[in-house]
């Protein structure tokens, strides 16, 4: 009977193993029969900004003037989603689009990835990229790099307008930005658009803001105080080590002093009694 028993429990395990394994890869293979993302996509030729991420959408290319068609390679994360490009092929002067259409598997999302691409014989005068980004007041993240062109940042609860310093590679570029003021709480989004000096280059700079509720600010206030509080400790921990440091040090300084004053003691009182016993002899003599 007790060996009956242990059969059915390991059966019943299994049957449950089964049934956990087979629902997970069915949640796997809907997840990735709807996946519409690229894992790779370049060109043939180099300067394609920013360096890709799947979940960028956007991105800019200056073609030379004898450039007529570029090779793009685009393979999505689901091998069976369909991928068709447009747009890369017979490039005319100025700007192009390059069109990137990835169909899940099961059909039923697209996502679309552009290159914009201008073609001209002065790269000069299609220099749409931003020298320095910055904002009063706030940090961005990743720290800044022309050819990121995603950021994102915190913003306190207090500050509803930004101060946004954006400043042209081309001092003859123009510079819009948009969605810096009347910031809602929650997330938002902020776009710095430079048209390059040729009026037809652009390039956009994205950044989303999360401007904090009461509540998270709140949060952020406990929490930067315990980071101050923490950082308080170790400094007094490291000020309180380096004066046992000191310390330590300085007895060690006063004893080797006084062992040297002692020895200098004992080498004078010996000299002095060495000359005593030298004059006496030569008195006898």
């Amino acid at each position: 009977m007790k060996i009956a028993k242990v059969c059915v429990m390991f059966i019943i395990i299994i049957i449950t193993l089964k049934s956990v394994a087979l629902a997970q890869s069915k949640i796997d293979v809907n997840a990735s029969t709807s996946n519409t993302d690229l894992k790779i996509m370049r060109l043939n030729k180099e300067g394609i900004s920013p360096d890709f991420q799947k979940e960028i959408k956007q991105y800019y290319f200056v073609a030379d003037n004898f450039i007529n068609n570029l090779e793009v390679t685009a393979i999505p994360e689901n091998s069976k989603s369909k991928v068709t490009i447009k747009g890369n092929t017979n490039l005319k002067q100025g700007l192009n689009t390059i069109i990137i259409q990835v169909t899940s598997e099961d059909k039923t999302k697209t996502s679309t990835y552009k290159i914009n691409v201008t073609k001209t014989a002065n790269k000069e005068l299609a220099n749409a990229n931003l020298e320095n980004l910055a904002i009063r007041d706030i940090m961005l993240y990743p720290s800044f790099d022309s050819n990121i062109t995603h950021y994102e940042i915190e913003v306190p609860n207090e500050i509803e307008n930004l101060d946004i310093l954006a400043i042209p590679e081309d001092i003859k570029s123009k510079v819009t930005i948009t969605g810096k003021d009347n910031l809602k709480i929650g997330d938002n989004t902020i776009e710095v658009k430079v048209i390059a000096q040729d009026n037809i280059t652009k390039k956009v700079y994205e950044i989303k803001a999360h401007r904090r509720s009461n509540e998270e600010e709140i949060l952020a206030d406990n929490e930067e105080k315990n980071n101050i509080e923490q950082l308080a400790a170790i400094l007094k921990d490291e000020q309180k080590n380096q004066t046992e440091v000191t310390t330590k040090n300085n007895n060690m300084d006063i004893s080797s002093i006084m062992i040297i004053f002692v020895v200098l003691a004992i080498i004078i009182g010996v000299l002095v009694i060495y000359i005593i016993r030298k004059n006496r002899q030569n008195n006898k003599t």
